[in-house]
Formats: structure tokens, C-alpha cells, sequence
């Protein structure tokens, strides 16, 4: 298929371009109606730059004239066609005059157009096979519209060269009439001198005068071709002027935007903004095309001067002057940012960093001179009026004193980046506003600074000087740590809902629940990697509006966040909030990650879930709602004394417990919590976080050869009801794995029995470790008789393997060949009874 048939099919922006390419570049008619010509010469073999291609540009731009010409004869029968043989005929007329004394320039239009479509049909191909593509959605349009920009100046350089040959051609013709009226006058002086009339010199004075009314004629039209020239040359220039405006629109006010304020959502736990790579070709490119606009406009100011043609002040040249200073001044003042942005809980006396960019500034570096940044400290007021001046102030009223704030930009050609980075300034002194009046009765922890940065960019010999400016996100700033919680509260709040573009530093007072929900999450995942569902979002509304119904139009205030305390508590939602996140971020980061931690659970929710579950001994781990960074358990077991299955929570854990004995090592300490709710072994997935026995630990040096013995802290439940005899379990029901197990030459046995059965076979495994064999195998014998066998048993086996007297027996009836044959021991008949078993396990080995 011909590339004009599919660039026909051409839709949406890509469409609105492509007719946007021949309304500016080549009538839209002729690439129509010569398409297939077109396409079939050889552009790409011709260089617009090589003079030795201009006889062959010169045979292609007659022939396509000829084409046109015989069109327009070919629909002369046809009355119907009357606009059409207009419309080529202006086709024609003006392709001769623009092209016809420089017909390389005709193959640099039409290979522009051609290059062009190609691009577009791309653009529109790629936008349809891969819609999910990371780029903006002005790429394509951006990109597009820089290429006709470099083409329209590259146009603008050629008329302006054009005219320069134009007005030379003008000057040379003003000579020779100056000569010519030079003789006329030397003439008719001699015949006055003289009083010589004769007929030679009557014939050669009117042969002088006649010259010399041609060449005012011819001089006349040259003039009035000069002027001409020179409105086209303005118009094709504010023309280009008018479409570089757009397109630096988009950048400044929309993709420089966008990219600002994903740095501000980063900063909550947003994406980050990606590299400023694009946005930096793209002010590239736009500075080197206002400035190629510039230096033309001058030269064309220059021409003007050396041959003014009208009276009177040109006033298209004047606005065009004015228009390009104007959008170059826009771009050096607006694409002065924040590559790296200072930290914004500031603390006095602390190091910090920032770095400040000018992202046009790798075009425009070798027109600058010696450039300095410096940066001063803020406060919001200060800030709202500075935003209210066009200009940067000579001297701007500061808010404190900040050391090593001065900086040189560097260029770094290899990136073309110039920047200016600060590694190591340090708030000195800080003044903070007075706080008269009940407008200034903010918190410490509620006023916002910024840094402000400053420079002077000095391009060309100097006659362009740009005074630049640009300010950091908002910063709190604080002189101890204490105070970070609440300052952050400030920061986030701020990130989370300002609004691009407002005055510094405007944020709502409330926002609605949604909005508040996905900020909340957003920091929690982007400190802890995983975020908060939307049913741990609901606990959290329910926490701040307990008994009422959670709808989207809900508003969530500042002050609720920060300063109201929460019901029935002593401290604010965002106290609990914070000391959540960071307790997790200290101490519990892989377990949340995991998914081990319900996290935000009510106690009720926490009950109702262990006690629908068929099988007790799960526990839940979630945040605690009385406790600032706390930590609580909830697990179910059965209640000794009245034997019912019951829930019980245990005292909140928090960070200083954390630092004295990890989360997963207090799950393995305590028998009372067996599986992770919903049923799932706890050594399954918290054993990968057990700190390893100190067997299999590497000594430190300070103990080797000391000859202590080495102890442990051990979590223990001091109150509430305890697993039976201590062995984790009680009498009614054990996980699916265990319960209803049978076995071949097994009797069926209660899960309970089963279970008991299986310890006392492991205490028979016991490989002794320390003490001779007898009395390894007694305390073996004695730890299964205590589980197996009835009281008054339990007690004498007990006392003679040298255990604990109060360990109490479970159930009776465990039949004795089942706990052999679990042990892997062999079946003895005479075994019948807990005394048989204790004689026979309880003799000396030989």
C-alpha cells in the first residue's frame, strides 16, 4: 500500500498533525493529486546541503511543475473543476516563485514531508500495537512538532539569506541610479558652464535620463519586492513563533509539571518521576531553535538598518524582537529546577544536600558566562510574596542563615547537563515568624520553610541577563527528633494534596476519605514494600469514625489527622499511625512483607476469626489499638477450667521489646501459638527467622575460654491458661494433619491420645547428651510415663526419673505398642503395662 493511502487513514492528533505539515510546509493538493510521482523519485539520494545535486533538484522541481501544469489542462473540459484548476494553479505560482531560483530547498521540503509521514504512521502503528508503552502522551505530538520547528527555521535561515540577496541586489541597483544621476547632473552643469547646446550632448543627457527613469522603475519594484519580502519573512517567523509557543507550553505547563509534582507524590510513597532525559532533549531542542530564532530576528533588524525601505519604525520587527526574548526568557527561568530536592524534615546543625538544573542549559551553555547559585532559607509568607514579583529581588528576605550555600554550575558534556549540586550545606540559625495574632498559632511542627534557590544567567556579550529562581518542596525544620513524628504529619499532608501550581504553601483543610485512604496507603508501602487493603483501610476508618458507616464523601480533616486525639484514646491518629510504620520498619519488615502480620485488625474482628475456625491453637499477629507501636497477639486455646474453646490477646509487644528478643523467636517461645491463622504450622514460615541455637552459632571472641555458662532469654505467658502438662496441647481437637490419624496395627486412639503418644515415642528417641546412658534412659522413661500414665504413675515416674513432680498427666488409655511402634522401637508382649515399660527402659544398657 502506497505511504499516502495509509497517511489518509490517519486519525486523532496524529491526523491533526499531518494536516498541519501540508498547510505549512507543501499545499495539500499537490502531495494528493502526485502522490504516486512523488514517492517514486529518489529523495533520499539527493543532500539538500550539496550544491552538485542542484541541476538534478532543478530537473525534479520543472517536472513536477509540468505535472501540475498538465493537470490543470487535463481538467480544463471540465466545468465542474473550476476551483480545482484555481487551487493548483496558486500551487504552481507558488512553488515557482519560493522554489524556482533555489530548487535544493524544494528537496528539503519535500523530504521533510515525506520523512514526516513516515514518523506519523510509525507513531500512529506503535500507539495502537502497544497502548501500555511508559511514555507521555505527548510524546509523539512533542517530538512531531520540534521537526517541523527545526525545518520552519531552517526555512526562516534560508528567506532571511534570500532577502540579504534581495536587498543587496537593491543597494547595487540604488548605486547605479546615484551614478547615473551623478552624470545627469555633471551634464547639465557642463552645458550651463558652456552654454553648449549641442545635439551629441542633447542626445547622450536623454539617453542619462531615460537610464535613469528605468532604473527608478526597476528600482521601484525591487523596493517594493524588498518590502514584500520582508512582511513574508516576518509573518513566516511569527508564524514558526506561534507554533514554538505551543509546544513550549506543553513542555513547561504540563510535562515539567507532571514530572514536579510525581517528585512531590514520591516523596509520600508515589512512583518516582522517572529521569528528566526526555524533558531535557525536549528544552534542548527548544533552546536551540529560539536561539537560531534570535540570532535571524537580529540579522533581519541588521538588513533593516542598512537600507530602510519605509518610513517610520518597523513594528512587526519590533514585536518579533520583543516575542522571541520573551519566550527565551520563559524558558531559561522555568526549566531552572530541583533535580534532587533538600530533605523536608530539616534539622538544625545537619548536614544536607540538594541539586538545582537548568534543563535548556546544554544549548545555551556557550553562550553563558560564569554562573553562581546560591541558596537561602524561606518561610511560607516570604515564599507567597516572592511568587507574587516577576522579577528575583536583589537581596530577598531570608528566614536563616545556611552554610556552604554558594555553588558554580558545572557543564557535564558527556550528558550535556548543567547543574549545580550541594553536598554539604548545614542550617545554621533559623528565624521563624512571629507568632502574634491567632493566624500565627501554629505549631512548630505545622510552619513550612523552603530553600530558596538564586542565580544569573548571562548569555551573548551580555546584553541578555536572566535573573532565575526556584524553591524546594516545603520543609519543617526542627532542632531535636522527637519532633520528626509531627513534622512528618506536616510534610505528608502537604505532598499528598497540594494542588500544582498553587501559592506557596496552600494545602485543604480536609480531603475526602478515599484520598486520605490512598495516601495512608502509599506510605506505608512505600517504607514497609507492601501497601494496606482496602479492608485494613476500612479498620482504619473505623478506628477514626467508630459506629458509622464508611462512604466516599466522607471527609478526613487535618485537624483529625493531627491534632484531635482518638476516641476513647490518649494519643492522635496520627501518633498511632506513625508508630505503626515505624514499628514495622525497625523490627517487622520481612514478616509484614511476608504476610504474616494481619496488621490493622479490632480485637473483635481478631476473635471472630479464631473462633470460626474448626481448630484451635491459631493466633493472629495485629497492631494494637490501645498501644502507640504496638504489637498484639490474639490466639484461641481451651480453657482449663471450663473447657470451652476461648480467645486470648497478649500484652502488646513494642519496640524495646523487639530490641531485646526478635518477633519470630518469641513465637517460638511460646507453646501457647502453634499455627498462624488460618492453620498453618508456625515453624513452617517463621523458621526461617529463628535466631539458630547457639550450637550452631560462632562463639564471640569476648566468650571463648571463659568458662561461663551461656544463658538465653526466653519469652514465657505469665498469665492466662496454660497448654496441659506443658507440652502445647490440650484435650479437644488438633489441626487436620493429626486428627483421625490411623495406622496399621494401631489401635484408634482419640487425636489427643494420638498426639501424646507421639511425644512420649520422641522421648524415647531422646539420644542422650549429657550423664551416663541409665540416666538418660530413665529421664526418658520418666518424661513418657509423665505423659502417658495415670496420676498416682505420673508422680513415682517422675520423682525416679528426677522431672518435676507437678507435671500432670493428660489422658490414660494410650496403648503402650502404639507409642513403641511410633518410636521405631521393637514390639515387646510383655510390655502390658507403665511399670513394664518403666523396667524395660529403665535398665542399664550393657
Amino acid at each position: 500500500m502506497a505511504q499516502w493511502e495509509k497517511a489518509q487513514r490517519l486519525t486523532g492528533k496524529h491526523g491533526q498533525l499531518l494536516r498541519e505539515l501540508y498547510n505549512t510546509y507543501f499545499p495539500l493538493e499537490a502531495r494528493h493529486y502526485f502522490a504516486d510521482w512523488l514517492e517514486a523519485q529518489p529523495w533520499a539520494e539527493l543532500d539538500p546541503e550539496n550544491a552538485q545535486h542542484a541541476d538534478i533538484a532543478g530537473q525534479l522541481l520543472g517536472k513536477f511543475l509540468d505535472l501540475i501544469d498538465e493537470k490543470i489542462q487535463e481538467e480544463t473540459a471540465d466545468h465542474n473543476a473550476f476551483l480545482l484548476r484555481h487551487q493548483l494553479g496558486n500551487v504552481c505560482t507558488t512553488l515557482r516563485i519560493r522554489y524556482g531560483n533555489s530548487p535544493l530547498e524544494f528537496v528539503r521540503m519535500v523530504k521533510h514531508c515525506l520523512t514526516t509521514e513516515a514518523d506519523l504512521l510509525q507513531m500512529e502503528e506503535k500507539a495502537g500495537n502497544a497502548p501500555g508503552l511508559d511514555v507521555s502522551p505527548h510524546q509523539s505530538t512533542i517530538d512531531s512538532a520540534i521537526h517541523h520547528l527545526r525545518y520552519m527555521i531552517n526555512e526562516v535561515e534560508n528567506d532571511v539569506k534570500v532577502l540579504q540577496q534581495k536587498q543587496e541586489g537593491v543597494v547595487i541597483q540604488t548605486q547605479e541610479l546615484w551614478s547615473v544621476s551623478s552624470a545627469i547632473t555633471r551634464y547639465q552643469q557642463q552645458q550651463s558652464a558652456s552654454d553648449a547646446n549641442s545635439a551629441s550632448s542633447k542626445e547622450q543627457l536623454r539617453a542619462l535620463v531615460k537610464g535613469k527613469t528605468k532604473l527608478e522603475e526597476t528600482l521601484m519594484r525591487e523596493a517594493d519586492a524588498l518590502v514584500a519580502a520582508r512582511k513574508g519573512l516576518y509573518m513566516t517567523t511569527d508564524r514558526m513563533l506561534h507554533e514554538y509557543k505551543l509546544v513550549q507550553d506543553i513542555v513547561l505547563d504540563e510535562e515539567l509539571m507532571k514530572w514536579s509534582r510525581a517528585q512531590q507524590l514520591h516523596a509520600v510513597g508515589g512512583p518516582p518521576p522517572g529521569p528528566l532525559d526526555q524533558l531535557q532533549i525536549w528544552c534542548q531542542e527548544l533552546a536551540d531553535i529560539i536561539w537560531r530564532c534570535r540570532r535571524q530576528v537580529q540579522q533581519m533588524e541588521h538588513l533593516k538598518s542598512h537600507l530602510s525601505v519605509t518610513d517610520g519604525p518597523d513594528v512587526e520587527l519590533n514585536e518579533l524582537n520583543l516575542n522571541v526574548n520573551n519566550l527565551l526568557c520563559l524558558l531559561v527561568t522555568r526549566t531552572f529546577i530541583l533535580d534532587k530536592q533538600p530533605p523536608q524534615v530539616l534539622k538544625t546543625m545537619t548536614r544536607f544536600g540538594a541539586c538545582v538544573r537548568l534543563l535548556a542549559g546544554g544549548k545555551l551553555t556557550v553562550y553563558m558566562n560564569h554562573t553562581e547559585v546560591q541558596a537561602h532559607i524561606i518561610n511560607e509568607k516570604q515564599a507567597r510574596n516572592l511568587a507574587k514579583e516577576n522579577t528575583v529581588p536583589v537581596k530577598a528576605e531570608v528566614s536563616g542563615e545556611i552554610c556552604n550555600n554558594t555553588k558554580v554550575m558545572d557543564f557535564t558534556k558527556a550528558t550535556g547537563t548543567l547543574s549545580a549540586e550541594f553536598n554539604n550545606m548545614s542550617l545554621k540559625r533559623i528565624k521563624r515568624p512571629d507568632k502574634k495574632g491567632p493566624e500565627h498559632s501554629l505549631a512548630v511542627t505545622e510552619e513550612k520553610f523552603c530553600i530558596l534557590f538564586t542565580s544569573k544567567f548571562s548569555m551573548g556579550s551580555g546584553e541578555l541577563v536572566y535573573s532565575v529562581r526556584t524553591i524546594s518542596l516545603p520543609v519543617v525544620v526542627v532542632v531535636h527528633v522527637n519532633q520528626s513524628p509531627a513534622a512528618d504529619a506536616t510534610i505528608m499532608w502537604d505532598n499528598a494534596f497540594s494542588i500544582p501550581g498553587r501559592d506557596p504553601f496552600i494545602v485543604p483543610d480536609s480531603v475526602s476519605w478515599p484520598e486520605m485512604a490512598h495516601a495512608l496507603s502509599l506510605r506505608f508501602e512505600s517504607i514497609n514494600h507492601r501497601g494496606l487493603s482496602d479492608d485494613l483501610l476500612s479498620v482504619i476508618f473505623s478506628k477514626v469514625f467508630p459506629g458509622q458507616a464508611e462512604e466516599p464523601s466522607t471527609p478526613f480533616s487535618w485537624v483529625k489527622l493531627y491534632k484531635e486525639a482518638l476516641p476513647s484514646r490518649t494519643f492522635t491518629f496520627w501518633e498511632w499511625f506513625y508508630g505503626t510504620c515505624d514499628l514495622v520498619k525497625r523490627h517487622l519488615q520481612p514478616q509484614w512483607q511476608d504476610g504474616l502480620i494481619a496488621g490493622f485488625v479490632s480485637r473483635q474482628q481478631a476473635e471472630d476469626r479464631l473462633l470460626s475456625e474448626p481448630y484451635h491453637d491459631n493466633f493472629i499477629l495485629r497492631f494494637s489499638d490501645s498501644e502507640v507501636g504496638g504489637l498484639t497477639t490474639a490466639y484461641s486455646m481451651v480453657n482449663p477450667n471450663t473447657g470451652a474453646r476461648e480467645v486470648y490477646h497478649l500484652q502488646p509487644w513494642t519496640s524495646r521489646d523487639f530490641t531485646v528478643r526478635a518477633l519470630a523467636d518469641r513465637i517460638h517461645d511460646l507453646t501457647e501459638l502453634r499455627y498462624v491463622y488460618p492453620n498453618i504450622e508456625k515453624d513452617e514460615v517463621f523458621g526461617k527467622y529463628y535466631t539458630p541455637p547457639a550450637s550452631q552459632q560462632a562463639p564471640a571472641p569476648s566468650s571463648m575460654g571463659s568458662g561461663y555458662v551461656h544463658t538465653k532469654i526466653i519469652v514465657v505467658a505469665e498469665n492466662g491458661p496454660r497448654p496441659n502438662n506443658g507440652n502445647g496441647f490440650d484435650s479437644l481437637s488438633s489441626p487436620p494433619s493429626v486428627a483421625g490419624a490411623t495406622a496399621s496395627g494401631m489401635s484408634v486412639a482419640s487425636p489427643a491420645n494420638m498426639a501424646m503418644a507421639s511425644v512420649a515415642a520422641s522421648a524415647i528417641k531422646m539420644d542422650p547428651s549429657s550423664g551416663s546412658p541409665e540416666q538418660a534412659q530413665m529421664a526418658a522413661a520418666g518424661q513418657m510415663a509423665a505423659f502417658c500414665s495415670p496420676t498416682s504413675q505420673a508422680a513415682d515416674a517422675s520423682a525416679a526419673a528426677g522431672l518435676p513432680t507437678e507435671l500432670m498427666p493428660m489422658e490414660s488409655g494410650i496403648n503402650l505398642a502404639d507409642v513403641l511402634n511410633m518410636a521405631g522401637m521393637p514390639s515387646d508382649p510383655t510390655v502390658e503395662s507403665i511399670q513394664d515399660l518403666l523396667d524395660l527402659y529403665t535398665q542399664p544398657h550393657e
